[in-house]
């Protein structure tokens, strides 16, 4: 989704492919809705293999990634969209309802979802709101076998973490760790 462009997917299922950044990349000041579609056995050398946002907006809403690999964020990947040398304030939001997230693997932080706000000016946050969803069995070959979180703030309500794992250093870091 190319900056500024907003992008509704619905009813859809995304299989396979191997990219640098996500199956589905989202930039600074776009919006991608999807609703009741599947990503699944996407592979990112990069960051989020089913999603990867740069200072977007994305909305998942009756959604199952499943089955994706990344470096960070083996289902999701999102960052306020800073790109190592600019420091950038964004509103840049995360929201899942009823999504289901399984199977994913990260290799370093994340299993299914990394959020990182280190690039942002000071005072500023990525958000994420997580309602109703489920995930289930993802792994983080570091931290956060499920979510992991740098300078970002998450809200999760009614949502179910079961058997996801961190295999780094610390495995009792399984479910959502927040950095910062």
């Amino acid at each position: 989704v190319q900056e500024r462009a907003t992008v509704l997917l619905a009813n859809l299922t995304l299989r396979g492919g191997a990219t640098a950044g996500g199956a589905l990349v989202a930039m600074r000041g776009s919006t991608l809705f999807a609703r009741d579609v599947v990503v699944r056995d996407a592979r990112s050398g990069l960051d989020g293999g089913a999603i990867c946002s740069h200072g977007a907006r994305v909305v998942l809403e009756r959604c199952t990634l499943t089955r994706n690999t990344a470096r960070r964020g083996g289902a999701v990947f999102a960052t306020g969209g800073g790109d190592g040398d600019t420091v950038i304030a964004t509103d840049t939001l995360i929201s899942l309802h009823h999504t289901l997230l399984v199977g994913n693997v990260a290799d370093e932080a994340g299993g299914a979802f990394h959020i990182d706000g280190s690039m942002n000016v000071p005072g500023t946050y990525p958000q994420a709101h997580i309602t109703t969803s489920t995930f289930e069995d993802n792994t983080a070959l570091g931290a956060g076998g499920a979510v992991y979180a740098q300078g970002a703030r998450i809200v999760a309500e009614g949502t179910d973490f079961i058997g996801n794992a961190a295999l780094g250093r610390n495995v009792s870091q399984s479910g959502i760790v927040t950095n910062g």
